[in-house]
């Protein structure tokens, strides 16, 4: 019973790694740096060169010598390490933005939102905890990047939307 408590801990501190407002390293992830935009070319393992990899892209039909576009790389690779990216709190607050859009009631009103944040939180939940479910990986995230965002777009504009679609009735 010990193994079993130790293990759902271990994937509760799994899914929450998503949310955490640092994404620091832990030896037993991929670090996010491999997922980061690098300003050259990057070769995973180590142990292979890039005289390896070229001479790979030339007998599959490539041309060129495989490189970073160093304009666009060195401006993605700033961009993403001096605040691109979305912290893991608003991640969290996007996804409690979709289920109170999906839980809210309404009478009276022309467009329901509750069906489109409920597709779309749950969407990105269950890509998420499907994911971490075997491993965790910050490439298995990328789901709940593009999801979560709109799941809480959506679930204000139905929390707002309710609000305006009152005061905005016509009176008489």
């Amino acid at each position: 019973m010990k193994r079993r408590g130790s293990s759902n801990l271990q994937s509760g501190r799994r899914h929450a790694r998503f949310f955490a407002p640092v994404r620091n390293g832990d030896p037993q992830v991929t670090p996010i740096a491999r997922w980061q935009f690098q300003d050259f070319y990057p070769t995973y393992p180590r142990r292979y060169s890039m005289a390896f990899f070229t001479r790979l892209a030339h007998a599959h039909g490539s041309d060129g010598d495989l490189v970073a576009v160093q304009p666009a790389a060195s401006f993605l690779r700033a961009y993403q390490l001096g605040g691109g990216y979305t912290p893991g709190p608003l991640y969290a607050v996007f996804g409690i933005a979709g289920v109170a859009g999906a839980l809210r009631r309404r009478t009276g009103q022309l467009t329901d939102l509750r069906v489109p944040c409920l597709l779309v939180t749950l969407a990105a939940v269950v890509l998420l905890v499907s994911s971490d479910a075997f491993e965790f990986s910050w490439r298995y995230q990328l789901p709940a990047v593009v999801l979560l965002p709109l799941a809480g777009t959506l679930g204000v504009t139905a929390l707002i939307g309710g609000r305006r679609s009152r005061c905005a009735a016509p009176s008489g």
